[in-house]
């Protein structure tokens, strides 16, 4: 059964992981643990001869003896808490030895004064000292630190009138050099130990770091608040930055000011432990350009605590030129497609042209062999007809190819609705149909080009009598409102079917197919006529009811006034 920990005791254990880390180690290094361990240890010794000793020298009797060592036991405590201090500034290994010197000097005094008989038990605990040393110390400085022990020992007898010489070197001094020397042979076993393990470590960081540098993909460390912390070669290879240009810096630093927003949202979600997701942001390289690196990130962690996050970056750029690349090709493809439509529908409509204009020619020649004037006439108006026709067709695809270099001047939108209605007054009337205009005078000039805009009017007037029948009536009326000026041309025709209003402005779409003989064309009008309008920046709508005519609304906006 597993028992959560309180937030207490959370924050207990923060305070005291605080209280015992270095200042100054990098957490990567093993001397960080090492300085940990033994900041703990002084810590606890400290506090200890401090607080708890001191009670057990209250049941001395002799008051002289209990001041001593309440006195040693508080002055102990404070050098140890020194020794702490020192191993969090990172001075572990001096550290050390100081304790170690003055644990021995305090066993030797102890000796001397100590009138129980028990100098050489005494004696003994300065072995504890030595191993404690060697695990910490370098051999030489344990070896010192040993000798000097032993010295001591010789010398002691000639301060202790009941400590015989010859019962310290058959005891306690024999026994601390035989110590001393396994020390040394373990030592040098285990530092070559250390010196292969150190070997292996730097030929494996070896080969992670040939390894690493020799990616395509950037290789990076983050700190847990967004500090560089390492980057291979392939950052400078993709965006030109050197490691020690980097190292150090926020990696907000090198993010695209649009990206920053979704930069710092990814970098918290990977510290929560979200490594399923790729992130794609822009990145500035040392030219000042940006290059699109697609990233993933998964939490590092030492010692159980997070460190910050490891993770990979790839250079998308050629990723991102073939599927530009692939949409060109898409669009192309599109436009070819666009174009052979285009090709057979204007094949077929010149075709018939053609096919018109010579059968017309081959009747005429029969028919001035027969002397048949009113029969030549008439096909000479055919001829005309499909010439006529044929020029329109020429001039719409003039239309389309002029519509992306607009020359705009002040254009007067009531005098081209009047010219078109000139232009097509004749035809009107030849069929009984009635044009009636109702321009608003205070429509302001606009900046168009005027050839489109009479185009586009055209095609929606001609489109009106191609479908109104005779004796209808269609009425154009201009307005302004909303900082755009407004055409509408309202028939009185056979209408348009719902389903098929919004494909009548698409390229080659006629609403009634079977009139393609008869009246001609390619269904380019309504095309050209929204083409028109959104080259400059305007609309066209239409409303339709079958049987009750149609109104088609163009839509120019007002761009600048014009006297």
């Amino acid at each position: 059964m597993i028992i959560p920990q309180s937030s207490h005791l959370q924050r207990l254990g923060e305070h005291i992981r605080h209280l015992v880390e270095p200042f100054t180690l990098e957490r990567h290094e093993e001397a960080w643990l090492t300085a940990r361990f033994l900041a703990s240890l002084f810590l606890v010794i400290g506090l200890f001869l401090i607080f708890v000793m001191p009670f057990r020298y209250l049941t001395i009797e002799d008051s002289g003896h209990r001041l001593l060592s309440m006195g040693t036991s508080a002055v102990s405590g404070l050098l140890v808490l020194f020794t702490y201090w020192l191993t969090r500034k990172g001075y572990y290994r001096f550290a050390s030895g100081l304790a170690v010197v003055y644990a021995s000097l305090l066993i030797f005094v102890f000796t001397v004064v100590n009138a129980e008989g028990t100098h050489l038990r005494t004696l003994y605990y300065l072995m504890v000292l030595t191993l404690f040393g060697s695990l910490f110390l370098s051999s030489s400085v344990t070896v010192l630190i040993g000798l000097a022990q032993a010295g001591g020992m010789l010398i002691l007898p000639q301060f202790v009138a009941d400590l015989p010489l010859h019962e310290v070197v058959e005891g306690p001094l024999m026994f601390n050099l035989l110590l001393l020397f396994f020390l040394l042979a373990m030592g040098a076993y285990r530092g070559r130990l250390d010196a292969a393990r150190r070997y292996r470590l730097a030929e494996m960081a070896a080969r992670y770091r040939s390894l690493v540098e020799e990616v395509n993909d950037v290789v990076y460390s983050l700190s847990a608040d967004g500090v560089v912390v390492a980057v291979n070669q392939a950052f400078e290879t993709i965006a030109g930055w050197r490691a020690d240009q980097v190292i150090g810096r926020s990696f907000t630093h090198f993010i695209h000011p649009d990206d920053l927003v979704n930069a710092r949202e990814a970098f918290i979600k990977v510290l929560k432990g979200d490594t399923n997701q790729i992130f794609e942001m822009q990145v500035l390289t040392v030219q000042g350009d940006y290059v699109p690196l697609e990233l993933r990130g998964t939490p590092h962690y030492v010692n159980g605590k997070l460190f910050g996050i490891s993770g990979v970056a790839r250079d998308v750029t050629r990723r991102k030129q073939a599927n530009e690349q692939e949409f060109k090709y898409a669009l192309q493809r599109e436009r070819l497609s666009m174009v052979t439509q285009f090709v057979q529908a204007i094949s077929h409509d010149f075709r018939t042209a053609l096919a018109t204009i010579e059968t017309s020619r081959y009747l005429i020649e029969r028919y001035v062999n027969l002397a048949e004037p009113n029969r030549i006439e008439a096909k000479l108006d055919v001829i005309r007809h499909s010439v006529m026709h044929m020029n329109d067709q020429l001039e719409n695809l003039h239309t389309v190819s002029a519509l992306v270099d607009l020359e705009r001047i002040p254009c007067d939108i009531n005098t081209l609705v009047e010219q078109v209605i000139f232009e097509h007054s004749v035809q009107a009337r030849a069929r009984g149909q009635m044009i009636v205009f109702l321009p608003n005078q205070y429509v302001p000039k606009i900046a168009a080009d005027s050839g489109e805009l009479h185009q586009a009017i055209k095609h929606l007037l001609v489109n009106a009598l191609n479908f109104t029948p005779p004796n209808g009536t269609v009425t154009l009326r201009t307005s302004v409102s909303g900082g755009q000026v407004i055409l509408e041309v309202t028939d009185t025709g056979i209408g348009i079917p719902e389903e098929q209003q919004n494909k009548i402005f698409n390229l080659f779409y006629r609403v009634d197919e079977a009139r393609r003989l008869e009246s001609g064309g390619v269904g380019l009008g309504l095309t050209i006529v929204k083409l028109v309008a959104e080259a400059h920046g305007g609309d066209v709508q239409v409303e339709s009811q079958p049987g009750r005519g149609s109104t088609f609304t163009l839509y120019i906006p007002v761009e600048q006034s014009a006297a």
